[in-house]
């Protein structure tokens, strides 16, 4: 049997401004990390470029960059081992602008950290020891360093494999206009690194940029290596790009064919800046920034301007909420 609502009733649930008669208040689960506006401190100077690793203890660790007026100083942050308190431990105050982190889980339980740093037009590559309460063992030691008007190094990424460990990152041969991942190896001590060498990545074109290395040692013995690439390019400057994956099997020698995970194939939006995981099953699990052009402007569209240097000449703009448009006006 049907039932019909009374009218009167029934045209107040329908309008747009009614008031419920009952509010259900809901809220999500608490997270061992802090997430959704938590957070770690109440710093006003910025901090970025965080890496965290589970240790197995059963401690989170965190590394982050802290803005500390013109320089930048490396600040550890860990739980215990209930996850449920979390204290933050300064570990490098070195003078450098910090532009990237690393973290790995050491054989012996400390944590081996390698970070990149850029100043005076230097290019930087350290690394050190420390515990998982943020206890110094080895204070940061250089392991190359570069012209910053001859190479870009970024992006540093740490992995343990059989006989000690592998790190990749980011190389920009800035005159031969060349992107690479170069690597490195260190024994199990975390130290004595190799010279570098460049990882060979078939298929894609040298012109064009790979970054945001990060690499997952398998329970299977391989490694795997993920990164971001620009597939294409426009003349004004606007990427399009993809995750591609490649693995190797004895221990970084060698390496597959890249495999592009994600299938990018306009310029309304990329891929980039790929972490990884492996569950229990062995099923790798990949996140990655979605990036949006929201909008994209080239040389064919009207009122663009070639006389600023290849670029729009921008003199006003004006966002239009009702229409949810962005209004440009050109200055010439």
């Amino acid at each position: 049997m049907s039932i019909s609502l009374d009218s009167t009733l029934k045209t107040a649930l329908d309008g747009s401004d009614h008031k419920p008669v009952i509010k259900i208040v809901s809220s999500s689960m608490a997270y061992d990390v802090p997430f959704d506006g938590n957070y770690f401190n109440q710093e006003d100077d910025d901090e970025s470029q965080a890496t965290m690793v589970d240790t197995t203890t059963g401690r989170l660790v965190t590394i982050f960059k802290h803005e500390n007026g013109n320089d930048d100083d490396l600040y550890l942050i860990y739980s215990d081992t209930d996850r449920t308190a979390w204290t933050e431990v300064p570990i490098y105050a070195g003078g450098y602008n910090v532009t990237e982190t690393s973290l790995i889980e050491l054989s012996n339980g400390n944590l081996g950290i390698v970070f990149t740093t850029l100043n005076s037009g230097i290019y930087r590559m350290w690394q050190m020891e420390v515990s998982q309460t943020g206890t110094v063992i080895s204070a940061a030691n250089q392991i190359a360093s570069y012209t910053a008007s001859s190479y870009v190094i970024d992006s540093p990424a740490l992995s343990e494999t059989a006989t000690g460990f592998l790190l990749v990152y980011k190389h920009y041969d800035v005159s031969g206009d060349v992107y690479s991942l170069y690597k490195r190896t260190a024994d199990s001590n975390f130290s004595n690194w190799s010279v570098e060498s460049a990882i060979g990545l078939s298929g894609l074109t040298d012109t064009y940029d790979k970054d945001h290395p990060t690499l997952l040692q398998a329970a299977s013995g391989r490694i795997y290596l993920f990164f971001d690439y620009v597939d294409a390019e426009q003349d004004e400057g606007t990427q399009r790009r993809n995750i591609y994956s490649v693995y190797s099997t004895d221990e970084g020698v060698t390496w597959s064919a890249p495999i592009a995970l994600t299938n990018y194939d306009d310029y309304s939006a990329s891929g980039v800046g790929p972490t990884v995981s492996e569950q229990s099953g062995g099923d790798i699990i990949l996140a990655y920034h979605e990036v949006f052009n929201v909008l994209t402007i080239t040389a064919d569209d009207l009122g663009y301007c070639d006389t600023c240097g290849n670029g729009l000449c921008v003199g006003y703009i004006h966002y239009d909420d009702a229409s949810n448009k962005l209004f440009v006006i050109n200055n010439n």
